[in-house]
């Protein structure tokens, strides 16, 4: 058995002048002792296909059966005339002489210009001493979170920032770590605006449904999406999306295709069980209705009336 390398960059998007730093660590190794040399870098545009950079880091050290091995170099410094857009980055073990002592492995990362999104965000304005929120980026899901917002702290918000007059949203352009970001994103605004310790009746875990914002109003309720909206260039990116996810713990899939209202292509991001950061909200949840949801399963009738009178009858939010 040959080398495993991961390997990631130390953001998953920059901006000219910034420098892009290769950190990589063995995820096997072969039982006798491996000599590596060095690593075989390549860089490789893949929003504009004629961008390649390859380089050769010196790393002499030896590779031990269950000795952990890891290291970074600066791979490349961004230049003011780069191309913005998603480039690859393949990285390789070498052995002495230069000959290939494992598997190539495979990252990404985005140049991005000053207004590009990474993930959803939502800014509250004041307005006449009415908070307001404005959506920037996402869809039907990540629309349903601002309305729980808006059903929250009782105010009106609009539907989207648009990208311009006659467009849909901006889109949020693809990272290798998109998911974690977009979860982060969700669980921050709530904490934020209504407080980290804050305590609900009911949490809402939902797809893009439409309903799903007047179901947040009757309950006052925060719905945490089940999926998010990113655009990408490349069918490549996505799947280097779900793989850093996998390699943090959350397990999702994707559907990738095309809405009218937005310029590139976009891909649904799907989770598939409740990241920790959602099971952490949820345990806020008040005693009754946790309950409630427990004797589900025995009585559902039962249970989901008292559910529902629980939600309605009392609030801290």
């Amino acid at each position: 058995m040959t080398v495993r390398l991961l390997a990631e960059t130390n953001q998953g998007a920059f901006r000219r002048g910034e420098s892009v730093i290769l950190s990589y660590r063995v995820a096997e190794a072969p039982a006798e002792i491996v000599p590596v040399e060095g690593f075989y870098v390549r860089i490789e545009g893949w929003t504009k296909p004629d961008f390649r950079r390859e380089m050769t880091i010196d790393a002499d050290m030896r590779q031990h059966a269950g000795e952990p091995l890891s290291g970074a170099a600066t791979i490349w410094t961004v230049p003011e005339d780069a191309e913005e857009g998603a480039y690859a980055v393949d990285v390789a073990p070498l052995a002495k002489g230069g000959a290939a002592a494992g598997a190539v492995c495979r990252t990404f990362f985005r140049v991005v210009g000053e207004n590009d999104l990474l993930t959803y965000r939502i800014r509250k304005i004041d307005y006449g001493g009415y908070p307001i929120f404005l959506l920037d980026g996402g869809m039907s899901a990540e629309y349903a979170v601002v309305k729980a917002g808006e059903a929250l702290a009782a105010t009106v918000s609009p539907s989207w920032v648009t990208k311009a007059p006659g467009h849909g949203p901006r889109e949020c352009v693809a990272t290798p770590d998109f998911l974690l970001k977009s979860i982060e994103a969700t669980v921050a605004f709530y904490d934020e605006h209504f407080g980290a310790d804050a305590v609900y009746d009911t949490v809402f875990i939902s797809t893009g449904v439409s309903s799903m914002a007047y179901m947040a109003r009757t309950f006052r309720a925060p719905i945490l999406p089940l999926q998010f909206l990113v655009s990408v260039d490349t069918a490549a990116e996505l799947a280097l999306v779900l793989e850093h996810a996998r390699r943090h713990g959350i397990e999702a899939y994707s559907t990738l295709g095309h809405d009218t209202s937005v310029d590139m292509a976009v891909a649904w991001v799907k989770l598939l069980s409740l990241p920790p950061a959602y099971q952490r909200i949820d345990r806020r949840r008040e005693p009754g209705a946790q309950a409630a949801q427990a004797r589900r399963g025995r009585r559902a009738g039962k249970a989901r009336r008292h559910f529902c009178a629980a939600s309605v009858r009392r609030h801290r939010i």
